[in-house]
């Protein structure tokens, strides 16, 4: 096999996307005197990177190290890219994998987290995004790939989360301000009440809004993607969350002109493609940060 191409062999002994492999070193460049993450702050006395012969770099350090070595990481590159030549692709992405029993992180995970995604519910493993690792394709020949994604299902919907982490729709500032502000913050308050009508958002697949242009009162119309077989309360709870919304939202500014829940089977390309997918964790309106389903402050489990 050693005349076989460095990409094949890799496809060949089953690296793909959604897979795992041993903990590996990530690194992060950082400001020694405000550093945030965790590999940085343990490397916050390291000597800076020497800058001396290149104009308009900023001073900083570069910290590397495993997190934690109970972590595992997934694989995120296509196999298209991994069966590549070396030469033009020598390198594999992969993002942090860890276990936790935290109900709220599990819950943030399976919805419509732009940071954390569930991988393997039974083995309760959350994939982390603000951490990744460059890898260069040799290193993947020294280990085996370990099962990540349970089933075609799970590898499906986290390649589009995968993709999704990288193309995620920038609403508009007075949008944000007018529509999906008041919406995450009006999430937020039900999850901290524990609403029951909360669990409205448990079988959506996603929620989509249609991005309005001009001036307010701005008429919003959202959709609700519901799984093929149907909600188990023919979509009582998701009409009263439907109210909420309508409630929500401020008078003069906007309105919830229309809602409709639909699974994929039933909706246009056309349709699906006129809304955007509304994340749930946060948004970001003139450098303030509206706070979603998601914990707000990110740290380690």
């Amino acid at each position: 096999m050693a005349h076989m191409p460095l990409g094949q062999r890799l496809v060949d002994a089953g690296w793909k996307q959604g897979v795992l492999l041993p903990p590996v070193s990530s690194s992060v460049v950082f400001m020694p005197s405000h550093a945030l993450t965790g590999i940085a702050k343990r490397a916050k006395d390291s000597p800076p990177a020497d800058t001396a012969n290149v104009a308009d770099s900023p001073p900083h350090s570069v910290a590397s190290g495993i997190l934690r070595k109970t972590d595992a990481f997934v694989v995120i590159s296509q196999a298209c890219d991994i069966v590549r030549a070396e030469n033009d692709e020598p390198t594999v992405l992969a993002m942090r994998v860890y276990t936790t029993d935290n109900d709220r992180i599990l819950s943030a995970a399976a919805s419509n987290s732009t940071r954390i995604f569930l991988l393997d519910p039974d083995r309760r493993l959350i994939v982390d995004a603000t951490v990744l690792s460059v890898i260069e394709k040799p290193v993947l020949e020294t280990v085996i790939p370990r099962p990540g994604a349970p089933n075609a299902s799970v590898e499906r919907r986290f390649a589009r989360w995968v993709a999704a982490r990288f193309s995620r729709y920038a609403f508009p500032d007075p949008i944000v301000a007018a529509v999906t502000g008041p919406i995450l913050d009006g999430l937020h308050k039900l999850q901290q009440t524990g609403s029951p009508d909360l669990t409205a958002l448990d079988p959506l697949e996603e929620i989509r809004v249609a991005p309005t242009t001009g001036d307010p009162p701005y008429d919003v119309s959202l959709l609700f993607i519901v799984p093929e077989m149907g909600l188990p309360d023919g979509g009582a709870g998701l009409a009263r969350l439907a109210g909420h919304i309508d409630g929500w939202l401020t008078p003069g500014q906007a309105r919830l002109a229309s809602w409709d829940a639909v699974h994929y089977g039933e909706i246009s390309v056309r349709d699906y493609l006129d809304h955007e997918k509304l994340q749930l964790d946060e948004y970001t309106y003139q450098g303030v940060t509206v706070r979603g389903l998601e914990p707000f402050v990110h740290q380690i489990p």
